[in-house]
């Protein structure tokens, strides 16, 4: 069986566990802390939640125009083509994705990764995790971790001339 860990707890992360799961591989979705607040806008787009089959339970409002103000007064409202964004709040959606990850399959774990190193064909990736220092082996690392990655950093990725990156 495969093993993939999925480094980053947040959106991306625990949908890429999600899928995986149920296919027979072994996944590990890390996060370094479950309990954080992220400071975000919190808008998704609608159709998202219908191409992703997201929980909307965590949705408090729907905007349909958006305002941009000048300095000087000057407004200008843009409705939003496509349908509305829906706002979330961060620590309750990202809370019910690693859920619904979880039941899928997927093993949370609350920890930091600090280094990843290829042995081969695959991967040793250390966690610390409730203050002790342990290792996974993976066949596959995807780093969700946002963009000041520590996947990216650990494995010298940034030298990269083309790197490929998702916004959330």
């Amino acid at each position: 069986m495969r093993t993939v860990v999925v480094a980053g707890g947040g959106p991306s992360g625990s949908i890429a566990a999600k899928n995986l799961a149920p296919s027979n591989i072994n996944v590990y979705l890390v996060e370094k802390d479950v309990k954080r607040i992220k400071p975000c806008g919190g808008g998704i787009p609608s159709r998202a939640f219908e191409e992703f089959n997201l929980p909307v339970s965590a949705t408090y409002r729907e905007v349909k125009t958006i305002s941009v103000i000048s300095p000087k007064g000057l407004r200008v409202d843009m409705p939003l083509e496509g349908g509305p964004l829906l706002m979330v709040e961060r620590e309750i959606f990202d809370r019910n994705l690693r859920d619904i990850a979880e039941k899928a399959g997927a093993r949370l774990i609350e920890a930091e990764i600090t280094s990843v190193e290829k042995r081969g064909r695959s991967l040793d990736i250390t966690i610390i995790e409730d203050g002790k220092e342990k290792n996974l082996k993976a066949d596959f690392l995807i780093a969700a971790d946002g963009v000041n990655s520590r996947v990216v950093s650990a494995l010298s990725l940034a030298h990269l001339p083309c790197l490929y990156t998702m916004m959330e």
